[in-house]
């Protein structure tokens, strides 16, 4: 069975870096242990994800990183697992990314 390719957004990247810096930022090593547990989580993703459900659409599921409070949000595609955001579990109410987390 082939495992679906992973591709993030323009957003996604964006989750990512910010969230690395803010953990190197506490404390330098912390963002590479961040950048394991997302990479992890997405294998995890990638190992379950059948070959009937990457045929059909999905609208969107998260995957949540273990040791860091962030989730992965993606959507299963032809072959591919899009990651459409990285965001912590707890957001502000006024963010306009909130939609992500709450729909």
């Amino acid at each position: 069975m082939n495992r679906p390719a992973v591709r993030f957004s323009r957003i996604a990247r964006d989750d990512v870096r910010a969230a690395t810096d803010w953990y190197d930022g506490i404390r330098p090593g912390l963002g590479a242990a961040f950048m394991l547990a997302l990479e992890a989580s997405l294998q995890r993703v990638r190992c379950t994800t059948t070959a009937t459900r990457q045929g059909q659409a999905v609208e969107s599921s998260r995957v949540v990183l273990r040791r860091f409070p962030y989730a992965v949000h993606y959507r299963i595609g032809r072959g591919t697992l899009d990651v459409v955001g990285v965001l912590p579990l707890l957001i502000e109410p006024n963010s306009p990314r909130r939609h992500l987390v709450h729909d």
